[in-house]
């Protein structure tokens, strides 16, 4: 993970952009740490979108706009990286034990938007919310394969799985399957990624601020390792 070198992004409407440009904008997201290390020193990226997501809720999939905005502002426990392979995020390392079980260790420094640290109930309680019976998720049935949630301390997450599965990593990997602090409403997600969302103007636009832009106020950036 890195900053992405812009003071901030507006995303725009764009009522004449093609979908298959949107789709592509949206899958070319994870590639926009290089291009701003390449192009760019601070300012603003304006980004459009054929259409203003309908939701911005975490777990849910609700098409290219929303993901688009998503991979800008939520972080998961892990990612995948410019050529397609596994990558950290939130969570700095993971094994699997000979039964099967995975661990997951979390960055120290990692940090939500309202500036709290990532913490291993964080993960828990959202992966819980996702496996939950009245859950609407798209990793619902994945997360129902876990038959116990552990937090051996606060940074770290230990999943006791059904049975052996050797692509749990894959599935935490996917942008659906953010972490939220423990508690918080998912209708207004607070994440822990490269940008925050600042304002919002319903059906137009909304403007993010990056976490380096954010270290001069109160709020401690969430975007701290590199």
């Amino acid at each position: 993970a890195a900053d992405l070198g812009f003071d901030e992004i507006l995303v725009e409407r764009r009522p004449s952009a093609a979908a298959d440009e949107l789709i592509a904008a949206a899958i070319a997201m994870p590639f926009l740490p290089v291009l701003a290390r390449a192009n760019a020193s601070g300012g603003t990226l304006r980004y459009g979108l054929s259409g203003f997501p309908a939701t911005l809720e975490p777990w849910i999939n609700a098409g290219a706009a929303q993901g688009a905005v998503k991979l800008m502002t939520q972080r998961g426990l892990l990612s995948y990286d410019r050529d397609g392979k596994m990558q950290s995020e939130l969570a700095e390392s993971w094994t699997v034990d000979t039964e099967g079980h995975w661990t997951f260790h979390l960055r120290p420094n990692a940090r939500f938007h309202n500036g709290a640290p990532v913490t291993s109930a964080d993960v828990v309680w959202s992966l819980q919310q996702v496996a939950a019976k009245d859950s609407t998720a798209l990793m619902k049935a994945q997360m129902q394969q876990v038959a116990q949630f552990e937090t051996p301390d606060e940074k770290t997450v230990r999943l006791v799985m059904k049975a052996p599965t050797a692509v749990v990593p894959n599935w935490l990997a996917v942008r659906e399957l953010p972490i939220l602090p423990q508690g918080s409403d998912p209708r207004a997600p607070i994440g822990a990624g490269p940008f925050r969302i600042v304002s919002t103007e319903r059906g137009t636009s909304l403007r993010r601020a990056s976490a380096r832009a954010l270290r001069g106020s109160s709020t401690r950036a969430p975007w701290t390792w590199s």
